[in-house]
């Protein structure tokens, strides 16, 4: 039995995140006030852990992010929304083979990337049907 630290209780050595820096290869918080105690951070900090959640899932940290803003003028590569008229952060793109960043694109912009494949025949492809697909102007659509 470990006694928590924060909540004083006895609990199974299960309770306990392990930790293999400390001596009792466990945290002394229990995983009960240890959640607890992260997300009372989360709360306060959203802007540091949307940043911390960035680099964790692209590698791109804080003022990376913040100077391909700034170079960007604060709008989406492709489309020019600004993020104060999205109302959104914009999504690291970066190319799936090289692993390199693109820049900062908005989600519909990002995910249109995406559902092409990052292919530019079908980008290609998808301009010219937008350009000259009328077979069916007789039709009206609603």
């Amino acid at each position: 039995m470990i006694q928590c630290t924060k909540c004083k209780e006895f609990k199974n050595q299960e309770e306990f995140y392990r930790d293999k820096q400390k001596s009792s290869r466990h945290r002394p918080d229990c995983k009960t006030c240890n959640k607890i105690k992260c997300r009372e951070w989360t709360h306060k900090n959203p802007i540091q852990r949307r940043f911390n959640v960035l680099k964790s899932a692209t590698g791109v940290n804080r003022d990376q992010y913040l100077e391909i803003l700034k170079l960007q003028d604060g709008k989406c590569a492709i489309c020019n929304i600004s993020v104060k008229d999205n109302n959104r952060n914009l999504s690291v793109d970066h190319c799936h083979v090289e692993k390199i960043v693109r820049g900062l694109l908005c989600t519909k912009c990002n995910f249109g990337i995406g559902y092409f494949n990052d292919d530019e025949t079908l980008l290609l492809k998808a301009i010219y049907y937008l350009h000259n697909n009328f077979k069916y102007k007789k039709i009206k659509y609603k």
